[in-house]
């Protein structure tokens, strides 16, 4: 489960990134009500929301959703609570594994976006083609203990930490891509100009560090 909540943050190339599938571990309730998809949705909160997916929904209509501009701020598709005794679905299949996602933009025509989301897929028993099984991490949930308020402590958590996320950025915007974090919001320096010194990090007392050679690499 680890493994799915920093592959969403994974600053790898397109296309490699697996599906995770959320199954239960208990057969006495048939596996309801482990928080299958609560695991996702949390997880995908965290880098700004999911896309839902349908199982019966046309993958050329599927694209075009991927290619919305409100899409394309996203880095988790979910599939949720799939019905079905063996999934199978090679043109998800295909999608998972390729590096771009091209097809049509509503009021654009041919567009493409890099292939970096995260498909993330939730149902009981799971049955898979063999394609399908290749490109996925099965991660199966016991059941927890349940509590009346454990949505609102979730949430309280991920809040409480939001001071060491930012300085995580921090010291990524400071170390460049070494540090395996993006630098986001700023385009950098125009050619000819000086990297601008980065902020350090909270408790860094080693001053300013200067990433040149990350800038050139960027124009």
């Amino acid at each position: 489960m680890r493994a799915c909540f920093l592959t969403l943050a994974w600053g790898g190339p397109p296309g490699a990134r697996p599906a995770w599938l959320f199954t239960s571990a208990d057969d006495k309730g048939a596996g309801r009500g482990v928080g299958k998809s609560a695991v996702a949705k949390v997880a995908a909160r965290l880098v700004g929301g999911h896309i839902d997916l349908a199982a019966n929904e046309r993958m050329p209509d599927v694209i075009t959703r991927l290619l919305t501009p409100d899409a394309l701020e996203r880095r988790v598709v979910l599939l949720d609570n799939v019905k079905s005794l063996k999934l199978s679905w090679g043109e998800l299949e295909a999608l998972i594994r390729n590096d771009s996602v091209s097809g049509h933009r509503l009021y654009h025509g041919e567009s493409r976006r890099p292939n970096t989301l995260t498909y993330c897929l939730t149902l009981n028993g799971a049955a898979l083609s063999r394609d399908m099984a290749q490109r996925c991490v099965i991660v199966k949930l016991a059941r927890p203990q349940y509590g009346p308020t454990w949505e609102e402590d979730t949430y309280a958590a991920r809040r409480s930490g939001a001071p060491a996320q930012r300085r995580v950025r921090r010291a990524g915007h400071a170390r460049g891509p070494a540090a395996g974090v993006d630098c986001p919001g700023d385009a950098g320096p125009r050619p000819g100009q000086v990297a601008p010194a980065a902020p350090p990090a909270r408790g860094d007392d080693r001053g300013p560090v200067r990433c040149p050679t990350h800038w050139r690499n960027r124009r």
